[in-house]
């Protein structure tokens, strides 16, 4: 067996094609969801971020709809995905709100037929939140994972899906120490999460566990 590159397709903007993918999963060979975003430049040289979703039917990607948030919005991304079922994936990332003050989470959920934007909910006291690794057990357990900053510190993110709702975990963050989550993995009811941590002028790894 070899690594082979295969067409993808790019969405096209004013100024050309262009597009980013950060993130991918498959429930067969043939039904795959690849996510990421594109970055459009319009008429008045303003670069504006959209979610950018693609599904593998076996023979070929081809680029899907995708939802951002509001419409008024400079910067809409999403980073990873996890799939239980042709009809049950989530997407999580992050976007800016009209007022360009606060990066908020995102997370999107593939229902068989179509992404919608599911609410997140948002750590208090905060002025920027990501969403950037996500995976589940079932349609009705997942874990997101991310960081968020506020008061000049970063803290990690823990949010679980019940199949109805999103919720904020509590999480153990070491006081004064900037971490950040990037990656998640669940069997069973053991779940891992992985990232960094900035400790006495040194980036050092960090692996959080929850059983």
């Amino acid at each position: 067996m070899t690594w082979t590159v295969v067409p993808s397709p790019n969405r096209t903007g004013y100024y050309g094609d262009n597009g980013s993918l950060s993130g991918i999963a498959c429930n067969t060979p043939t039904s795959c969801f690849a996510v990421g975003s594109s970055t459009v430049e319009d008429r008045n040289n303003v670069w504006h971020g959209r979610t950018l979703i693609e599904r593998w039917n076996g023979s070929s990607w081809k680029i899907g709809t995708s939802p951002n948030p509001v419409s008024d919005i400079h910067a809409s991304y999403l980073e990873s995905i996890a799939c239980t079922a042709s009809t049950s994936c989530v997407a999580t990332g992050f976007y800016q709100d009209p007022k360009r003050s606060r990066t908020l989470s995102l997370v999107e959920r593939w229902n068989g037929s179509a992404w919608k934007v599911v609410p997140s909910p948002t750590p208090t006291s905060q002025t920027r939140s990501r969403l950037s690794g996500v995976a589940c057990v079932s349609s009705k357990n997942c874990l997101a994972v991310g960081s968020r900053d506020a008061a000049g510190a970063r803290k990690i993110v823990l949010e679980h899906w019940n199949g109805t709702k999103w919720a904020l975990l509590s999480k153990p963050d070491p006081t004064g120490i900037p971490i950040t989550l990037g990656g998640a993995t669940c069997r069973g009811t053991t779940c891992f999460a992985v990232g960094s941590r900035f400790d006495h002028h040194a980036t050092r790894t960090l692996i959080i566990r929850y059983s």
